[in-house]
């Protein structure tokens, strides 16, 4: 069920099934799918009686914020204030999908001491901003290109992050459900000035302070964030375990649920 959680920065909408008391696994979608993306995992997950939460990102799907600047400190705030409101005192497991790769490692490089396992699936990396989305950062002629953008474009470009988008309707539905806002607009502009351009978002090397061992999925197919950034993430984080999917595309966490699902389920169960 979803429900509603007002904090100082804004509301946060989510859905928390509380399982197995051992651990919680906190799902962190990616720029513009919203926490819809995950249906497919979060139910495979509460079928097995985990504890597990996600929630929609600020100025994604229902969320809502008034804050101005929306960058990497925003984003691992609202993560700290829905831990911290629901109370969720049990070690973490952080699945962190594209953008919310980067959301992910920034909370654990923050909070390492509370994880118990980071999963980092198909993540941003330096570099995979095309030059027509350098353009938005320029004033004025970014809020002219972005606001002035109908919804169709938005929905017709998120079908090349899916390999087979004519069996994803919900997919469209979903996100045409919101997409549309002036307000997600706004963040959407924001993040792209504040977020994906600030180069210390994609610090992944930090992470190798921390003692974790991160757990990284990639789809070979991947087109919005390509395969082949996985090298320079190998490099990046010396220890860490690497699963590529076969025939995945960028949105593997949607289209391939029950893959996910069982290289979660492999490295959770011994654990």
């Amino acid at each position: 069920m979803v429900q509603a959680l007002t904090t100082n920065t804004g509301k946060i909408f989510y859905e928390y099934h509380k399982g197995r008391e051992d651990r919680t696994v906190i799902l962190i979608h990616g720029f513009t799918a919203a926490s819809f993306i995950w249906q497919g995992l979060f139910d495979l997950l509460v079928a097995e009686n985990f504890s597990v939460l996600r929630y929609d990102l600020f100025g994604r799907g229902s969320s809502v914020t008034a804050e101005k600047k929306h960058d990497i400190g925003l984003y691992v705030n609202q993560l700290k204030q829905i831990i911290e409101a629901l109370g969720i005192a049990t070690k973490l497991v952080i699945v962190g999908f594209s953008m919310g790769g980067a959301i992910a490692s920034h909370f654990c490089q923050q909070n390492h001491g509370g994880i118990e396992k980071l999963f980092l699936i198909s993540p941003i990396m330096d570099g995979f901003l095309s030059f027509q989305s350098r353009i938005l950062k320029i004033p004025v002629l970014g809020e002219l290109l972005f606001f002035l953008t109908s919804s169709s474009v938005f929905l017709r470009k998120a079908r090349d992050n899916l390999m087979q988008p004519e069996n994803c309707p919900d997919f469209f539905t979903s996100l045409g459900s919101y997409i549309g806002r002036k307000s997600v607009r706004y963040s959407l502009l924001s993040t792209y000035r504040h977020f994906l351009s600030d180069k210390s978002v994609y610090n992944y090397e930090a992470l190798n302070s921390t003692g974790l061992e991160p757990v990284i999925i990639w789809g070979t197919e991947d087109k919005l964030v390509p395969f082949a950034c996985s090298g320079s993430l190998l490099k990046k984080i010396k220890q860490h375990s690497f699963i590529p999917i076969q025939g995945a595309g960028h949105c593997v966490v949607y289209e391939n649920p029950k893959t996910v699902f069982a290289v979660m389920d492999q490295v959770l169960k011994p654990m």
